[in-house]
């Protein structure tokens, strides 16, 4: 089967400002408590590094970015296998780790359900059970 395609002088630019973030859970619980474990085995002046590199780069587009990190570190706080006390810097870290940014737009764009169905004229009828 071939498909003629015609391109059309539209393009579809990135938009920061229509970026929403979300929480990011990796599903299993295995792999929620590797990533914990492996945060909580970096140094605090390189958590303090990472925290201030991710706040510079996703302030501007998220103003509120730490009440987010310190949300999704809510969310995920149940797994960290340590009774003592974790720095605000390696919270907002744990917290960034499970944080995505998520472009709403794009999703529906790139959704297969926007692509237009093959022609099915020639397919043949499926019977159902009840026929």
């Amino acid at each position: 089967m071939t498909v003629h395609v015609r391109r059309l002088p539209i393009q579809l630019l990135p938009d920061p400002s229509r970026v929403i973030t979300r929480f990011f859970g990796p599903g299993e619980i295995n792999r929620i408590r590797d990533v914990v474990g492996r945060i909580l085995a970096v140094p605090e002046t390189t958590v303090a590094a990472l925290v201030a590199n991710l706040e510079r780069d996703f302030r501007p587009i998220h103003p509120d970015i730490d009440a987010v990190f310190v949300e999704h570190y809510e969310a995920v706080r149940h797994h960290i296998p340590i009774d003592g006390p974790i720095s605000d810097g390696r919270r907002r870290l744990i917290g960034a780790c499970f944080t995505m940014d998520y472009a709403v737009e794009a999703a529906a764009l790139f959704n297969p359900s926007m692509v237009p169905a093959v022609d099915q004229a020639d397919v043949p009828r499926v019977r159902s059970a009840s026929s």
